[in-house]
């Protein structure tokens, strides 16, 4: 099934800048007259196109739109854009063409049209086409589709609805008209009553910044009809408001639909509170976050960790957040959010901290690893303002610093971040990274915030195998045994024949020498 589209002028075929059309009644003929039903939106209807003699010819299917036919169908091939779309009943297609022999010899083509709107109604034509030596051959007959209680005449067939445009930006305003036919469609701006448009042309004041003027105006047919669509570019708060499409007929009131400009100003914030703000427990705290934009944009405070906020609601709508009498665990990350019908929304994030004691836990007691292998070690504390820390390896009741300039010693920091875990939240982890003899036994860790010291104690052990994400095993591989020389005699039953040589040589040797003698 192709979804092409292709248009069949109603008068022929150009041929050296001259229109030909040979219309023929002899030899080739449709033998009935096209049905005109009427029916209602939303039935189905069939047109039937009996044929004698087809020979050669192709037989088409067109609708009349906009003074031109609108090719359907070449045979049983639809060429118009044919939606599914789950809109048809047993998921079929707006258009369908079938083709049925007779006894007669004939062949009859159905024109079936499914789920019938407004923009179907109107006439329809079956040609036998063939083109030969530039010349456009057709037998053609005429039917219509009526539709009850509805008007043949132009009408619009969209809601133009409210389109937003931010301002220096461009907005399109669409308006499709169906039965267009000779009349003109104009676009207007309702607060001056004044014409912009005329069909495809421009024809109010379109002054030109940079390089686009104010206003263009484009046009494109449509299987549903003629689509005039309105740009306007470079827009300003002046360009908001109501701008009207209508077709002017002879008769008043003209069709007509109406749709809204809304011009738009995404939010900003403004705001005089710093964005780190410290209080002692018990005190007031107050944000402020101010926002611009068009329409006025909404404010509303969360939490980023997700928790309540000091009203025990999720989130509050306004300008000023309040804390009356602020706690530890108020503390953390505010935002405020600013938003209205046009996007970026702005955001603004403050860091709300209380000073309080530091506090020291081990992640574990005792670390056990096997020599030579990967051991970590973690404490956290809790503190504002932030603990400073420090390693040591305790050698009886002396404190010895972990030698950060050695490479088998590593120390890493992990902050709170205010969402996952709380500010002021401190993860510090020592890592030995191949463990020896000497790195056994007990190991402190020290933090120090506003004067006063915190720490805890792990203690590590060794273990008899690796322990760890980190372990894997050695797999030894047995001696490969050398491969046998097949060439010499294998058991205790043989005899080394080169010594055996060696030894009768000898004897033979002994003799000759006493003979000499």
């Amino acid at each position: 099934m192709r979804t092409s589209r292709a248009t069949l002028p109603a008068t022929g075929v150009m041929l050296a800048g001259l229109l030909l059309t040979l219309t023929l009644s002899a030899g080739q003929e449709i033998v009935n007259n096209i049905a005109s039903p009427t029916l209602n939106l939303g039935e189905t209807a069939n047109l039937d196109c009996t044929v004698r003699q087809k020979g050669s010819y192709k037989l088409h299917w067109s609708q009349l739109l906009n003074n031109q036919f609108l090719l359907l169908s070449i045979e049983e091939s639809i060429e118009a854009t044919n939606p599914v779309e789950g809109l048809f009943p047993n998921n079929k297609t707006k258009y369908e063409v079938d083709r049925t022999p007779n006894d007669d010899l004939s062949l009859t083509y159905r024109l079936t049209i499914n789920r019938l709107q407004v923009s179907d109604a109107g006439l329809y034509q079956c040609s036998l086409v063939k083109l030969e030596g530039g010349v456009q051959h057709t037998v053609k007959k005429n039917g219509t589709i009526s539709l009850h209680g509805v008007s043949g005449g132009p009408r619009i067939i969209n809601n133009i609805g409210t389109v937003k445009g931010r301002v220096s930006q461009s907005a399109n305003l669409t308006c499709l008209v169906a039965n267009k036919g000779s009349k003109q469609v104009k676009w207007k701006r309702k607060k001056t009553n004044t014409d912009l448009t005329s069909d495809g042309r421009v024809i109010t004041s379109n002054p030109i910044e940079g390089e686009q003027h104010k206003y263009k105006i484009s046009t494109q047919n449509t299987l549903t009809g003629v689509q005039f669509v309105l740009t306007v570019n470079h827009l300003t708060m002046q360009d908001d408001g109501e701008y009207q499409c209508y077709v002017q007929t002879s008769r008043t009131p003209y069709p007509s639909q109406t749709g809204r400009l809304q011009i738009g100003v995404p939010p900003t914030i403004t705001t005089n509170t710093p964005q780190n703000v410290t209080r002692q427990s018990g005190q007031s705290v107050s944000l402020e976050c101010l926002a611009d934009g068009v329409p006025d944009p909404q404010i509303v405070w969360t939490r980023l960790d997700g928790a309540q906020l000091p009203s025990g609601h999720l989130s509050y709508e306004g300008q000023n957040l309040i804390i009356p009498r602020i706690t530890t665990e108020e503390r953390g990350l505010y935002q405020c959010k600013a938003s209205n019908d046009f996007f970026p929304q702005a955001k603004k994030i403050f860091r709300v901290l209380v000073p309080f004691p530091p506090t020291s836990r081990p992640s574990q007691i005792e670390v056990k690893q096997a020599l030579g292998h990967l051991a970590t070690m973690s404490c956290i504390f809790q503190g504002y303002p932030d603990v400073v820390p420090t390693w040591y390896k305790m050698s009886g009741s002396n404190k010895v610093p972990v030698p950060t300039t050695d490479d088998n010693y590593h120390i890493t920091h992990s902050f709170g971040d205010g969402v996952v875990w709380p500010l002021n939240y401190n993860r510090f982890s020592l890592s030995i990274q191949k463990v020896k003899s000497s790195d056994l036994g007990e190991y402190r860790c020290e933090g120090v915030s506003s004067g006063q010291t915190v720490f805890s104690g792990i203690t590590l052990t060794e273990s008899a195998t690796c322990v760890g994400d980190g372990c894997y095993n050695i797999v030894t591989r047995p001696t490969a045994t050398p491969p046998q020389d097949h060439t010499k005699c294998q058991g205790s039953s043989c005899v080394d024949i080169s010594a055996r040589l060696v030894g009768e040589s000898l004897l033979l040797v002994i003799p000759l020498i006493v003979t000499l003698l």
